[in-house]
């Protein structure tokens, strides 16, 4: 939408489909035939499907095989700003960061090389990795005011309407600052748009729009400074709405009775942990008894269904951590809840993040614990999804790789097969060692592949963070909000 709305500038979208050509849906022309194709990649195992679609769409995988007049192929999106070292054999730039406030420059960025394949003439924005040109120090492009940004108020929607639920991002980022959360640092610090401009985006929506529901997105939508005000505005507007994983220490009754009303019927929050030092020292300081009580709350203010989130494999976790998994949600189930759904998944090292350094366990361990967690939880009101521990070890090879990931993604492109063995054969071929990768903890001297990267944090920070992690240590903040 943002870039649709230049005037010499028309956007198609494409998207993956496990067969066949890859053609744009609006108009069916072949990937090839566009003069650039950008993907936006937010999770590390599409790395390979990126590059399948290039594939089918007639399109030379390996930046050195293009040729001029060929498309230009660009890259962003969470993924990209952690580390786009094991894609750079196949694009040739990557915007880091956040495009509002820079999409003009992107767009004539694009117009400098799209003829000759130049790219030196792109140096001097500072926001784009060049792969051609080495590895410069790149700054992440920040949108700094939300309520000047532009925003997308006509959304494309189904012909059944009722079934539309208007997507409006309320805030960006969150500065609670979890050790383990990618987003929580390379999206600092958080942004919020205002109560007027979230009221004006709905308005404006409305005589473009059919729609009785808003889905509301944000890293962290109970932060927003006027959050009740919110709540209050899509209640009286004859609104519904869904929302994200909430954060459940600032949640009160009255909170949670109006999302109740608003058509919620499933209050979902993410604890990650069950044990109060496992709480601190990954710097998500919400006791178990905190959850519990709100749970409490929350069963009061009508609901009967809850979906929690929860991760395992932490650094330094102990048995008993796992175990608590299990008590607290069983604890939870006494209140009278019908049912509770969990999601449980292997802690994953990403860059940019304090525990960066730290090495993922190894599968028997996980697989262990795993069996610690189901053989604690009672009844049969419990759905338990598991993140396989092995994709999510997969995730952390490519998170933490470098150049010498490229072959293995391109073995998996090749033969568009993105299961745990083609991940694995696809290793063996390159000669990638995944324990390597994923389970080795990193001395903190080491330079690592993501290091010329600038997020707006320092090295030095994050190093503070990490040592405070096996202290025990509760971030400032935390610890300020425990006192208090």
């Amino acid at each position: 939408f943002l870039l649709n709305s230049f005037d010499h500038v028309f956007v198609e979208r494409c998207v993956f489909t496990p067969r066949g050509e890859i053609r744009s849906i609006e108009t069916g022309t072949l990937l090839k035939d566009f003069d650039v194709i950008a993907f936006s990649i937010s999770y590390e195992l599409d790395y390979a499907r990126a590059i399948n679609m290039l594939i089918r769409g007639g399109v030379e995988p390996r930046r050195k095989d293009r040729e001029a007049g060929d498309p230009i192929i660009v890259a962003g999106g969470p993924a990209i700003i952690q580390n786009p070292i094991p894609l750079e054999e196949f694009f040739d730039f990557f915007f880091v960061g956040e495009l509002e406030d820079y999409a003009e420059d992107f767009i004539q960025a694009i117009e400098e090389v799209k003829e000759k394949r130049d790219f030196r003439s792109l140096e001097k924005y500072e926001f784009l990795h060049i792969p051609s040109l080495g590895r410069r120090k790149v700054k992440k492009a920040f949108t700094r005011n939300l309520n000047e940004a532009f925003y997308p108020v006509r959304q494309i929607q189904p012909l059944e309407w009722k079934d539309f639920s208007f997507l409006l991002e309320i805030g960006r980022g969150c500065g609670w600052g979890c050790r383990f959360c990618l987003a929580g640092f390379i999206y600092r610090p958080p942004r919020f748009r205002s109560l007027r401009r979230i009221m004006e985006i709905i308005e404006i929506a409305k005589s473009f729009n059919k729609f009785k529901k808003v889905c509301l997105i944000s890293f962290a939508a109970a932060d927003h400074p006027e959050f009740r005000k919110l709540l209050e505005y899509l209640f009286e507007k004859g609104l519904q709405a869904s929302f994200p994983s909430l954060r459940s220490d600032l949640l009160r009754y009255e909170e949670l009775g109006l999302i109740k009303k608003l058509g919620e019927r499933t209050l979902t929050i993410a604890p990650e942990v069950a044990s109060e030092n496992l709480a601190l020292a990954i710097g998500k300081c919400i006791s178990p008894s905190v959850t519990e009580s709100v749970a409490e709350e929350a069963y009061k203010a009508g609901f009967k269904q809850m979906k929690m989130y929860f991760m395992y494999g932490i650094p330094g976790e102990r048995e008993e951590d796992v175990a608590s998994i299990g008590n607290l949600v069983n604890r939870i189930l006494r209140i009278g809840y019908n049912g509770i759904r969990l999601s449980i998944t292997p802690w994953i090292p990403k860059p940019h993040t304090p525990l960066q350094w730290e090495g993922q366990e190894d599968l028997k361990e996980l697989m262990r614990k795993r069996k610690i967690i189901l053989k604690n939880l009672r009844g049969g009101r419990v759905r338990v999804t598991f993140f396989n521990p092995k994709k999510a070890r997969i995730e952390a090879v490519l998170a933490r790789g470098d150049e010498n990931i490229s072959r293995a993604i391109l073995y998996v492109a090749i033969r568009n097969n993105y299961t745990v063995g083609a991940w694995h054969k696809a290793f063996q071929e390159a000669n990638v060692d995944i324990k390597e990768y994923a389970n080795r903890s990193i001395p903190l001297d080491e330079e690592l592949p993501w290091d010329f990267i600038d997020i707006g944090i320092s090295k030095e920070f994050l190093v503070r963070e990490w040592e405070n992690f096996h202290k025990g240590k509760a971030p400032l903040h935390c610890r300020l909000r425990l006192f208090s």
